[in-house]
């Protein structure tokens, strides 16, 4: 495993322990379709939620939120609706983006939750 796969998973543990914490049910997580993937698949007052989870343990390559740009956006709706299809599920849904900053010396990490984000 990569040292960028093992931050990424582990960023993706966080997110959905602080998901639960706030009384999400996670139906899934990384669902793959032909589009891409999306991380976390949850559920919390009949409402469905889908989770793009952006880890760092440093700002190397730029800020988290810098890379959910307009392509991103793109295939995480192409791949939301390819979810939507296959589960036969025609309610509204929300996008939402959580930030897991990782200080591996201090074992914290800052959550940073944004809970209504526009795909377009």
């Amino acid at each position: 495993m990569t040292y960028r796969k093992s931050v990424g998973d582990l960023g993706e543990k966080i997110a959905a322990d602080f998901l639960v914490r706030q009384d999400y049910f996670i139906e899934t997580k990384n669902y793959h379709s032909r589009f891409g993937e999306i991380d976390i698949v949850a559920s919390k007052s009949d409402c469905l939620y889908f989770i793009e989870v952006k880890t760092r343990s440093n700002q190397e390559f730029g800020l988290a939120e810098e890379s959910i740009n307009f392509f991103k956006k793109d295939k995480l709706f192409k791949t939301i609706q390819d979810y939507l299809s296959k589960n036969e599920i025609e309610s509204e849904y929300c996008f939402q983006v959580i930030i897991i900053y990782l200080d591996f010396q201090a074992r914290r990490a800052k959550i940073k939750h944004y809970p209504q984000v526009a795909l377009f």
